[in-house]
C-alpha cells in the first residue's frame, strides 16, 4: 500500500501518519510515494481528493484508492473521514454495525441535531462551491453555476442570499463574486441561517451544516454527503425528511484520532475495501 503524502496541508498529513500507525499495529505494510505520483501498490492512500494522477491510476488499474479527510461533522478538525474511489458521497463507506442502534451517534454528535425550522418567509440561501478538481473534472464554473441558480430562484419568486465558500471568501483580499440579483451574505453562518427560509448547493459540506441546523436543503449533486436528506430540485424548496437513519450512518463515517492510531478506524472500513 502507498500513501501519498499532500504536502501543501500538514495537518492532513499527520492524519495519514495516524493512519498509517493504525494499519501498521493489524500488519499491512505500507511505504510513503511522492505527491501525485503513481506507484506500483496494490492500493492507494491520498488526503483530499486532490492528486489527479492518483487517482486516475487507481480507477485505471482497478485498485483501491483511500481518501482522508477532515470530518462532516464539527468540529470538523477534530475527525477524520475515510472513504473509498470516490469524492465525498460518490465513495464507499462502511455502514454501522447492524447493533449500533444509533449509539455512536448518541455518543459524539447528538447535540449537533436541531429540529426542523420549517419556516417559509425569508431569503433562499446560495451556498458557492470552492474551485477544486470535482468541478474541474465535470467542467463547472462555480461562477456560472451559481449566475444560473439564482436566475432560476429569482425567476420564482424567491429572493436570493449568496454566501461563498469560505476558502474562497478569504482567498478574495474581500473582492467576492455575488451572482446579479442576489445579495451578499452576512460573514457569520448564523447569522446568514437567521435571514434563510430554504437553503441551495451543489454538494459543499455546507449542506451537513445546514440540515443538522434543521434548515430545509437543496444539494444538486450527488457528492453531497447530505443528499440523502436534502431535496434535489428547486421545485421543492422545503423538504422535512427523518434524519436520524443518515445521522446514524454518518457517526460511522467519523474516526477519532485514537481510532486512527489503534487500527479501529482500518478494520472498520477495509470491510468495503473490495466493494463488499
Amino acid at each position: 500500500i502507498t500513501a501519498h503524502f499532500d504536502l501543501g496541508d500538514i495537518q492532513q498529513c499527520i492524519r495519514l501518519n495516524m493512519l498509517i500507525e493504525g494499519m501498521q499495529r493489524k500488519g499491512i505494510s505500507c511505504e510513503y510515494g511522492r505527491y501525485n505520483a503513481p506507484s506500483e501498490a496494490d492500493m492507494a492512500i491520498i488526503t483530499l481528493w486532490r492528486q489527479e494522477k492518483v487517482i486516475d491510476d487507481a480507477a485505471q488499474r482497478g485498485i483501491p484508492l483511500l481518501i482522508i479527510e477532515q470530518g462532516f461533522f464539527s468540529p470538523r478538525d477534530r475527525w477524520v473521514t475515510l472513504a473509498w474511489d470516490g469524492y465525498n458521497g460518490l465513495g464507499r463507506f462502511a455502514p454501522a454495525p447492524e447493533d449500533d442502534k444509533g449509539r455512536r451517534w448518541e455518543k459524539n454528535f447528538a447535540k449537533l441535531l436541531k429540529p426542523w425550522q420549517e419556516k417559509k418567509e425569508g431569503y433562499a440561501l446560495l451556498f458557492g462551491q470552492r474551485p477544486d478538481l470535482y468541478l474541474k473534472k465535470h467542467d463547472i464554473n462555480n461562477e456560472n453555476w451559481a449566475q444560473d441558480v439564482t436566475d432560476d430562484l429569482v425567476e420564482r419568486g424567491h429572493k436570493v442570499m449568496y454566501r461563498p465558500h469560505p476558502y474562497v471568501r478569504m482567498q478574495s483580499g474581500g473582492k467576492v463574486f455575488v451572482p446579479t440579483g442576489a445579495v451578499l451574505s452576512p460573514d457569520s453562518m448564523n447569522a446568514s441561517l437567521e435571514q434563510a427560509a430554504f437553503c441551495v448547493t451543489l454538494c459543499t459540506n455546507a449542506a451537513v451544516e445546514t440540515v443538522l441546523a434543521g434548515y430545509s436543503t437543496i444539494a444538486l449533486d450527488k457528492a453531497s454527503m447530505a443528499w440523502p436528506v436534502t431535496s434535489h430540485s428547486l421545485d421543492d424548496p422545503y423538504y422535512y425528511p427523518d434524519r436520524l437513519p443518515w445521522c446514524h450512518d454518518m457517526a460511522w463515517r467519523h474516526w477519532n484520532f485514537a481510532e486512527l492510531k489503534n487500527g479501529k478506524a482500518w478494520e472498520h472500513v477495509s470491510t468495503v475495501m473490495y466493494g463488499g
